[in-house]
């Protein structure tokens, strides 16, 4: 976006509004701000591409050395699913690499719902406040409208045998559905006293 424009050979400066404003009636600290503030967005810029350009350089490195390593083994890695930890040979660095599954629930949720609801009827004493606590936080939904995914799985460790509540849990199981996946690569180096560091690279948002 052009900022200055030129009108019958005289120089003027565009406001936030639009409004051309004579270059002379420009403060001179605004000016200086002006030039700070844009050279200092072009090299915010140019350090953006440069993390976007290392960030398919570390991921397509990766990949190949985990591609290479199943060589080893006479077989080939279907996807990218898993994930793999990779050490320089004195240990003193280490890069993770991980892969996440981004899950999402079909109808059979409503179904598991149902089920575990039926279960609290039916026991005598109810369920106990921490079991409440834990369905009622499972199925809560947040300004988005959205289910938290780990605080329904987590529904899946409680140790009840009831034989519906096993019919939830199975419910649940069967709604489950990937939408996609993540890749994560986490570098560390070893610092004075042996313990790993991670180097920070925020590669989820490039």
């Amino acid at each position: 976006m052009n900022h200055i424009v030129i009108l019958d050979g005289k120089r003027y400066w565009k406001d936030p509004k639009g409004n051309l404003v004579p270059e002379s009636a420009v403060k001179e600290l605004d000016k200086f701000e002006d030039q700070t503030v844009r050279k200092l967005v072009v090299l915010a810029e140019e350090y953006q591409q440069a993390g976007i350009e290392f960030k398919g350089k570390i991921f397509n490195e990766v990949r190949e050395f985990i591609e290479l390593s199943a060589t080893e083994y006479d077989t080939v890695i279907q996807g990218s699913k898993g994930g793999a930890s990779l050490y320089a040979f004195n240990g003193e660095y280490r890069i993770q690499y991980s892969v996440a599954d981004h899950i999402n629930f079909n109808n059979s949720l409503a179904i598991a719902k149902q089920l575990i609801d039926e279960c609290i009827l039916s026991w005598s004493n109810g369920a106990s406040d921490e079991i409440m606590a834990l369905i009622n936080r499972a199925f809560s939904v947040d300004k988005e409208g959205s289910i938290n995914v780990r605080n329904v799985l987590s529904l899946r460790s409680l140790d009840i045998k009831d034989e519906k509540w096993l019919k939830a849990m199975d419910a649940i199981n069967d709604s489950i559905k990937i939408i996609g996946s993540s890749e994560y690569i986490r570098i560390y180096k070893k610092d004075e006293l042996g313990k790993y560091r991670q180097i920070v690279l925020d590669f989820s948002k490039l």
